[in-house]
């Protein structure tokens, strides 16, 4: 009788720890470099930096818009007697010294009469339409005195001659005056838009973006990356994700910042930018960080290189009257702010198909991100190299 082979005990279970073993893939390595990066940048060490980086441009914006309004409301069209007589003489040739006396003195007595050539700042931000009226036709009124107050001092030729010139005077008076509403905007918009958005938004991606792949040179941690299961490309492509989302997150709280200055301002029509202006800046990142990303893949000196960017292509090609403009990432944000009315008539940017400027963007993005892909995936790059410069 055979003795019955006893069966193997059960295979004891794998430790915890073995159980659950991530599977490599796109977002585990999205989920692990994020949480690499937000560890790092919320920090107790880089939060004053963090705060005054979100802090210092709408705090020089609240406290420089007031001067800067009082600067523009104390603007005169009126001009100093001496300057005109020789503005005119530079064109009509040379007056007798008397004669430029007896100008000057007219111009001046004819100008002293006008009771207020614009408001006084303190009145308020704005000139009512009347205002605007009334103040026309006091500079209207003020030209013709001085005109039939030259008229026997000058001889028929210089008269003539005198009269092309005043006319052209009173049309940039007149301009003075129309536009003196939108001069007081203009302190507030050169912070949104002149410097935050066109300055040091792109100048902040491009730190950020284009150091997201040197970096890890510097630090001699790439080695570690790619040995990960996770291909060159997709690592490209997780890093500018996670780099892109935090940024979305600052210049959300940036903009909307700056934003609420211009409300606590009294800034007219500010509520009707704050779309275009948080979806623009949307747009933005999305861009300009791409190409930043890129740049940080060409050359060590990406810095040197975006700015030379800009100026060749987002200042240079962008502003040529053609087709090649279409190049420029900043005509195409020209044509999304120029949809809106204040902005148009302040900035005079001709509106453009919104379909047309988003998808240009996007489609520049795309192109930026699959040259950084493709140059990341077959270049390589030595730590030891990057540590000489």
């Amino acid at each position: 009788m055979t003795t019955p082979i006893a069966a193997p005990p059960p295979l004891p279970p794998p430790p915890l720890e073995e159980r659950f073993v991530p599977q490599p893939g796109f977002l585990r390595a999205w989920q692990g470099l994020w949480l690499l990066m937000w560890r790092s940048r919320l920090t107790r060490r880089r939060a004053p930096m963090l705060l005054l980086t979100l802090f210092v441009v709408p705090a020089l914006a609240y406290f420089t818009i007031e001067p800067m309004q009082k600067l523009a409301g104390g603007y005169d069209w009126r001009q100093h007697p001496r300057q005109v007589v020789a503005q005119f003489r530079a064109e009509a040739g040379e007056i007798s010294k008397v004669d430029r006396s007896k100008l000057a003195q007219i111009i001046s007595e004819e100008q002293g009469r006008v009771p207020l050539a614009l408001p006084d700042p303190g009145q308020g931000p704005e000139l009512t339409p009347s205002e605007i009226e009334q103040a026309v036709e006091q500079a209207r009124a003020c030209f013709a005195r001085i005109a039939e107050g030259v008229r026997p001092i000058l001889d028929s030729e210089k008269y003539a001659a005198f009269e092309r010139f005043q006319k052209r005077k009173l049309e940039e008076a007149e301009g003075v005056i129309r536009n003196f509403n939108l001069q007081r905007l203009r302190p507030y918009y050169s912070w949104l838009l002149d410097f935050y958005f066109f300055l040091a938004l792109p100048l902040y991606c491009l730190s950020v973006c284009g150091a997201m792949i040197r970096d890890e040179l510097q630090a001699d941690t790439l080695g570690f990356l790619v040995t990960r299961p996770v291909g060159r490309a997709r690592l490209f492509l997780t890093k500018y994700s996670c780099q892109v989302l935090w940024l979305e997150g600052l210049v959300a709280v940036h903009g909307l910042l700056l934003l609420a200055v211009g409300s606590m301002r009294d800034v007219p029509g500010i509520a009707s930018v704050v779309p275009l202006v948080l979806g623009a800046q949307f747009l933005a990142v999305l861009s300009w960080g791409a190409l930043s990303a890129l740049l940080g893949l060409v050359t060590r000196r990406y810095l040197l290189l975006g700015i030379g960017y800009g100026f060749v292509v987002e200042l240079g090609l962008g502003r040529i009257p053609t087709n090649i403009n279409t190049l420029s990432l900043a005509r195409h944000f020209r044509g999304l702010f120029g949809h809106d009315p204040l902005i148009q008539r302040l900035y005079e940017w001709a509106p453009q198909n919104v379909a047309f400027s988003i998808a240009a963007v996007l489609i520049g993005t795309l192109v930026f991100l699959a040259l950084g892909a493709t140059l990341w995936a077959h270049r390589e790059y030595h730590s030891s190299t990057e540590m000489q410069r």
